[in-house]
């Protein structure tokens, strides 16, 4: 009896010891879990027009807080967020909730960058501006009830408080001495007008309203028409008043137009280079990154050139295809048709290169006259939140005759197959995932994937000739021009003439593409340095595990195993694919010791 009483204490001891880890490890999976829906809902919460963009129409009837006293709440959540992060103990997370923890983190650090380094006070954009970003998120509005017509004209009825908020920033950074390019407000000044011109019922607001219900229209088309002419139009114009009278003339010159030009700009480059990039680059060691990086690409496209049949050099080759006609199109529906032929050889492709294929399609579409001419040759929306709607491959079929037929092969292996469409859907579809993983977005992962599946085109087969496989490289060479002149622009003090000139020279892509990019990379410091960091840290992670696994390398597994987390740092991703080829390479030990042993009599 006290033998069996002491044996079932004894028992009673070690059931208690090993169930605490075990507790311990749940509460803090729970805990994190709690923490990563509280700051996804606060993030939509903080930004409503996005929350529609991903699908999430509960704030659809709001528009963003732009005000000193919103940020200081955002702020003062970034520190609660933080300091619950920080309480979790690695120790006791599964390797998975320490991804979510390490993406958290540096997602709060770069939230609560953008407003230390007072990015608001300066920015006019004219590609994602106010202007232009409005009528996006109320096209991604849904329209079939009662509710949803109410919040499509309660946000029309919004509209100028939010831009006299707005323009407060703005102000706020005229007197700090932090402004705006003055090429970048002419541009969104011309943009305003030409929305101006146009009626309320003709204007991509009042073509939205058109897709209501026939029974919904006839009870709020007019009450909808009339917030557009009474609300939005009037904003604008109070808008591009102000641009002209009090701000143009004190914008940064095309002489001195970098962000190094404003009180702490040079910090707060430094800021968004490590936001872009994730890694711990100077500005100079970027800037030299791309000299090398064009000189290795310019060497390839030479050797195609020689392919070809020309004898003289890169730049006469350059010269003579830019300058043939026939290399580009005539019709706007030609770039389009282009496009969407693109899309549809990738797709019957993918199989080979990847375990998985996004759950929802790819569409190809122009992008919208209002906005065309501003834009670059294309882009991508993702799809939303439910996967309802597919992904977007937007292409510019603006002046057809400045659009070059052999870049278009790379073009839509980058935006759409097997490029963006291909991670972020992917990233989206990972319900597994708490969602802000699911949208978390690190530039040099997304934009350095995109950069990769141009490569990866060309393993695929899907430059049919050498001049398309020219195109390509004529986009990786535009890519690591963006070093240069990104850095260029924001760190050495280059002016707008020769960040364009730097680009007709290194990148041949055609001169309206030029302009567009070098006016980017103005409004934009830092992004355009994720492409070609992010490109080099996936080939070289492949080739690493080339490598070490030999035979038993699976491309397909290697992509699976890059995009399985969604976007995440490039430290984070270089940690991810060493414990897998660490683990690979454990198991063939295994195997083989096995082997051995089976083997031995």
């Amino acid at each position: 009896m006290k033998k069996t009483f002491a044996r079932a204490w004894s028992v009673f001891f070690f059931l208690a010891f090993s169930v605490l880890p075990l507790a311990a490890q749940t509460d803090s999976h729970d805990e994190l879990l709690r923490l990563a829906d509280d700051y996804w809902q606060e993030t939509l919460r903080r930004s409503p027009m996005a929350a529609t963009m991903i699908g999430e129409h509960q704030y659809d009837h709001l528009l963003d807080d732009l005000t000193p006293e919103a940020r200081q709440k955002t702020m003062e959540n970034i520190q609660n967020f933080k300091s619950r992060a920080q309480r979790i103990d690695d120790a006791l997370l599964s390797e998975e909730d320490r991804i979510t923890k390490n993406v958290l983190l540096e997602l709060l650090d770069a939230d609560q960058g953008r407003i230390e380094h007072k990015l608001y006070q300066w920015d006019v954009d004219h590609m994602y501006g106010p202007q232009i970003s409005f009528p996006q998120v109320v096209g991604f509005m849904p329209l079939t009830s009662t509710k949803d017509v109410q919040n499509l004209i309660a946000r029309f009825i919004a509209y100028p408080r939010y831009m006299e908020e707005y323009r407060a920033n703005l102000k706020e950074g005229l007197t700090e001495g932090r402004v705006a390019a003055k090429i970048t407000v002419e541009r969104v000044m011309t943009q305003v007008r030409q929305i101006l011109l146009q009626s309320p019922e003709a204007s991509p607001l009042g073509i939205k309203t058109k897709s209501m219900p026939t029974g919904l229209y006839v009870l709020y088309g007019s009450k909808a028409i009339q917030g557009i002419r009474d609300s939005v139009y009037p904003a604008l114009s109070q808008f591009t008043e102000f641009l002209e009278k009090d701000y143009l003339s004190q914008c940064r010159g095309n002489d001195a137009i970098g962000l190094n030009q404003l009180p702490g700009g040079a910090t707060a480059y430094e800021f968004l280079i490590r936001t872009n990039t994730t890694l711990p680059l100077s500005a100079e060691e970027l800037h030299q990154i791309g000299l090398k990086e064009i000189e290795k690409i310019h060497s390839e496209m030479l050797q195609i050139a020689n392919k070809l049949g020309h004898q003289g050099t890169l730049a006469q080759f350059q010269a003579k295809i830019k300058s043939n006609p026939a290399n580009y199109f005539q019709t706007r529906d030609g770039v389009l048709s282009s496009a969407k032929r693109n899309v549809e050889r990738a797709y019957a492709l993918l199989p080979k290169y990847f375990l998985s294929v996004p759950q929802v399609y790819c569409d190809v579409l122009a992008i919208e006259q209002y906005r065309e001419k501003d834009a670059v040759a294309a882009f991508y929306y993702a799809p939303d939140d439910q996967m309802s709607r597919p992904g977007i491959y937007y292409v510019n079929t603006y002046n057809p005759s400045s659009r070059a037929r052999y870049t278009m092969t790379a073009l839509a292996a980058h935006e759409a197959v097997p490029g963006h469409h291909n991670q972020i859907a992917t990233a989206i579809g990972l319900k597994s995932l708490p969602a802000f993983r699911r949208h978390a977005d690190f530039t040099a992962f997304i934009e350095g994937w995109g950069l990769y599946a141009e490569r990866l085109a060309d393993e695929m087969g899907l430059y049919e000739n050498e001049l398309s496989r020219f195109g390509m490289l004529t986009y990786q060479a535009w890519r690591a021009s963006r070093l240069v002149v990104d850095t260029g622009i924001h760190a050495k003090g280059w002016s707008r003439d020769r960040a364009i000139e730097f680009m007709k020279t290194n990148a041949p892509i055609p001169d309206q593409e030029i302009v567009n990019e070098v006016d980017r990379y103005i409004i934009w410091p830092g992004q355009a340095l994720a492409y070609k960091t992010g490109q080099r840290e996936i080939e070289s992670l492949r080739r690493e595990a080339e490598k070490m696994l030999g035979a038993k390398f699976d491309l397909r597994e290697f992509h699976y195993m890059v995009l399985k987390n969604g976007a995440v740092p490039l430290p984070l991703l270089k940690k991810i694919i060493h414990e897998w080829l660490t683990a690979k390479l454990e198991t063939s030990r295994q195997d083989v010791l096995n082997k051995q042993q089976i083997s031995t009599p």
